[in-house]
C-alpha cells in the first residue's frame, strides 16, 4: 500500500514537473514567434521585459529574470514553499527556452494572428502553470501578497497592474500597440481562467419535492448519480424536509433536469457550476458496481 502510495506520488510530480516545463515552453514561444517582435504585450512583468528590449535594448530574458526572481523571493514566505518552487522552476525554464530556441523572428505580421495566437499560446502556458500552484509573473505574485496583507482584491491588483504597463505600452510602442495589447490581455485572461477551472465541469443540484424518495431513486438507478439526502426544515411551514443533493456532469445536467421534472413538475431546483470535483469519478464507479452486483445475486 506504501509503495503504491508513493508510486502515484512520483507519478503526480513527474506530470506536474512536465506540465510547469511546457507552460514555460508555450510562454516563451509566445514572446519570441508573436508578441515581442511585434511590440505587443499581455502586461505585468513579460511587458514590462518586452518595453525594456525595445527601449533600452536590454534582452527579455534579463528584465524577465531580473523582476520576477526579486519578486519572489519577496513573496515567498506569504505564498509558501512548494508555491515557491513550482514558480521558480517555471521562471528558469523559461529563460531557458528564450535563450535557447531556435527561433527570434516574428512567425506573422497580422494582427488578428499575432493577438489570437499570441494570446491563446501565452494564456496557456500561463494558465498551466498557474493550474499546478505556480505562478510565472510578479503581477499574480504581488497581488496575492497584498491581498494577505492588506485584505486587496487579487482580480483588481492585477487589472489595475495591467492596465499600467499596457498603457506604458503606449509610449514605448504606439497607441495602436497599447490597444493591440489590451485585446491580447484579454484573450489571455479567458484562457487563464479557461485551463485553470478546465473543461470538466459540473453541476451541483439541490432538489426540494414532495417526492424526494422517487426522484433521489430515478437519479441513481437511471443516471448513476451519487445522491446524498439531507435533513431540511422549512422556514415559513416548520415542517421536515428532505433535501437532495447530488452533482452532475454539465452536458447531462439537462437530462437530470427532465428525470426531475418527470417526477414532480413542482421541483424546487437550484443549479450551480461547479469548477472542480474530486473523486466524484470513483464513488459514480462505486455506486455502479455496488448495484451490478446486487442485481446479479
Amino acid at each position: 500500500m506504501i509503495k503504491k502510495k508513493t508510486g502515484r506520488k512520483i507519478i503526480a510530480t513527474v506530470i506536474r514537473y512536465f506540465l510547469l516545463t511546457l507552460g514555460a515552453f508555450l510562454v516563451a514561444s509566445a514572446l519570441e514567434l508573436f508578441l515581442s517582435p511585434n511590440g505587443l504585450i499581455d502586461g505585468g512583468v513579460t511587458g514590462l521585459s518586452i518595453m525594456a528590449e525595445e527601449h533600452f535594448g536590454i534582452p527579455l530574458s534579463f528584465v524577465f529574470a531580473g523582476l520576477n526572481i526579486p519578486i519572489l523571493l519577496f513573496t515567498a514566505k506569504t505564498m509558501g514553499r512548494t508555491f515557491f518552487f513550482r514558480s521558480l522552476y517555471a521562471i528558469i525554464f523559461t529563460l531557458l527556452f528564450l535563450a535557447t530556441l531556435p527561433f527570434h523572428h516574428a512567425l506573422t505580421d497580422s494582427d488578428v494572428l499575432i493577438v489570437l495566437y499570441g494570446g491563446i499560446i501565452l494564456g496557456l502556458g500561463i494558465g498551466l502553470v498557474i493550474r499546478v500552484g505556480g505562478a510565472i509573473d510578479g503581477v499574480e505574485m504581488i497581488a496575492v501578497w497584498l491581498q494577505e496583507k492588506y485584505q486587496l482584491s487579487v482580480g483588481t491588483t492585477i487589472l489595475v497592474g495591467n492596465m499600467f504597463v499596457i498603457m506604458l505600452s503606449a509610449y514605448v510602442f504606439s497607441l495602436e500597440s497599447a490597444m493591440l495589447s489590451f485585446v491580447v490581455f484579454v484573450v489571455v485572461t479567458k484562457v487563464i481562467d479557461m485551463v485553470e477551472v478546465g473543461f470538466n465541469q459540473h453541476k451541483s443540484l439541490m432538489i426540494i419535492s414532495q417526492h424526494s424518495e422517487e426522484i433521489a431513486n430515478a437519479l441513481i438507478e437511471r443516471m448513476h448519480l451519487s445522491v446524498t439526502m439531507l435533513e431540511g426544515k422549512g422556514g415559513y411551514s416548520g415542517e421536515q424536509q428532505v433535501v437532495i443533493y447530488s452533482i452532475v456532469n454539465k452536458f447531462l445536467y439537462s437530462k437530470a433536469r427532465d428525470l426531475i421534472m418527470e417526477i414532480d413538475e413542482d421541483a424546487i431546483i437550484e443549479a450551480n457550476t461547479v469548477s472542480e470535483t474530486n473523486g466524484l469519478g470513483k464513488h459514480e464507479l462505486k455506486d455502479r458496481f455496488v448495484k451490478k452486483f446486487r442485481k446479479s445475486a
